[in-house]
């Protein structure tokens, strides 16, 4: 009579219960399935070994990504001061550009100053004057002061003819406010000393002065003092 009394009351609990217990049930199963999910992801994302690559060596020998030599890093080079870095070109020494004067004998009208300002009759105004003037009469013979090519002719109002020589060693003269016809064309090789045009009143930009010859050196495309390498200067 007891045993059959428990056993009712274990069926009224569950009668009772049922709802709750189908809920904790279905939760269950839930929680599992979301479990396995996840781990099943992980599982999939997790990327293949990858296998050694194969390797034939000069023998026509398979060796294996493994058992091939590690290469070591070179050591590092510490630059030192008596070491050129790669790229750097060796520099030129100017004793090696000496020019001799381009008019014999003739009187500077106006010298090279780029340390204050001259005033150009002309333009009028204020401004350096980045080259040497040679006052010489129209005619006068322009000779060449270093060995070199020309690089260029041409004819412009403001710097009537110029003829361009360039050297080695990265430098360049210039003459300008020639005569149109010169006695040389581009591609030549001249010699110190060598013509290179004549003197004349072509050009505008300093027409208010007496005939001249404009000169002027470049050192890797930029304006220098010629006077520094003339011959016979010993600031060099």
């Amino acid at each position: 009579m007891e045993k059959k009394y428990k056993e009712n009351k274990v069926l009224l609990f569950f009668k009772k219960n049922i709802y709750a217990i189908l809920m904790v049930v279905c939760l269950a199963a839930i929680v599992a399935l979301v479990v396995y999910t996840v781990v099943s992801g992980n599982a999939a994302d997790a990327p293949d070994e990858v296998p050694a690559a194969n390797v034939v060596d000069a023998e026509g020998n398979t060796i294996s990504n493994s058992d091939q030599p590690k290469q070591e890093e070179p050591p590092k080079q510490e630059a030192t001061g008596g070491t050129a870095a790669a790229g750097d070109q060796p520099v030129a020494t100017e004793q090696d550009f000496v020019i001799s004067n381009p008019i014999e004998s003739a009187e500077i009208l106006k010298d090279y100053v780029d340390s204050a300002l001259v005033y150009n009759a002309t333009m009028k105004h204020w401004a350096t004057h980045q080259g040497v003037d040679y006052k010489a009469d129209v005619g006068t013979a322009v000779r060449a002061v270093f060995d070199g090519e020309v690089a260029s002719i041409n004819t412009t109002t403001m710097r009537g003819t110029e003829v361009v020589v360039k050297h080695s060693n990265g430098f360049s003269t210039t003459y300008a406010l020639l005569g149109p016809s010169v006695p040389v064309k581009v591609g030549d090789k001249v010699s110190k000393g060598d013509v290179v045009g004549y003197v004349a009143e072509t050009g505008y930009f300093e027409s208010a002065d007496a005939p001249h010859l404009h000169f002027e050196v470049r050192r890797d495309g930029k304006l220098v003092d010629p006077n520094y390498y003339f011959e016979g200067n010993d600031n060099k």
